[in-house]
């Protein structure tokens, strides 16, 4: 990844339109997708070199959990913006899924349980992202279905959790998610 100004304004992740289209021609991930993934290693690489997390690391979760923001159908617009948003299944303990009852709104209008489902193109748990969530697109709100500011978080996450940035480059999309339970 080119180096750039990560503390521009607005979307940095547009300067990497350059290096993200042959990369996007070689492997079919999208370009936005790409800028995001560039973006995100590169803000990661130079606050927090140590950590040694790479656009491919974030690819490779992003497409398992993902598909790199196409799930179902879903597109990633210019601002980095996934629609519709992508949603996991619902946590409620069924098909191997673990049960998660939201905490803040904990049952439905029809008195069922309000099962968690994880969020956005790097299905982030809620409660993870209500913690840790960041802007990286600069229109000032840190969300989920953004695939600039859920490739930062990630990122960020990587660099924060010690087994992780010890682990970067061999970490499963399993893994990750793992270790944002236990946070």
């Amino acid at each position: 990844v080119p180096y750039l100004d990560i503390n521009a304004p607005g979307r940095t992740a547009n300067k990497l339109n350059a290096w993200a289209v042959p990369i996007s021609k070689a492997t079919g991930i999208g370009v936005t997708a790409l800028e995001a993934y560039g973006n995100a290693a590169e803000i990661q690489r130079q606050q927090h070199p140590e950590c040694g997390i790479t656009w491919t690391t974030l690819a490779g979760i992003a497409g398992t959990e993902s598909k790199h923001g196409r799930h179902h159908g879903a597109r990633i617009g210019p601002n980095g913006d996934t629609s519709p948003p992508i949603r996991g299944p619902q946590l409620d303990g069924t098909n191997g899924n673990m049960k998660m009852v939201d905490q803040n709104h904990p049952t439905l209008a029809d008195g069922s349980p309000n099962f968690v489902r994880a969020e956005g193109p790097f299905q982030f748990l809620p409660e993870t992202w209500q913690r840790y969530g960041v802007d990286a697109n600069g229109d000032g709100v840190a969300d989920p279905d953004n695939i600039d500011d859920a490739a930062k978080e990630m990122g960020m996450l990587a660099s924060e959790i010690p087994f992780m940035a010890a682990n970067a480059l061999t970490m499963t999309a399993k893994d990750i998610l793992a270790a944002e339970v236990e946070t």
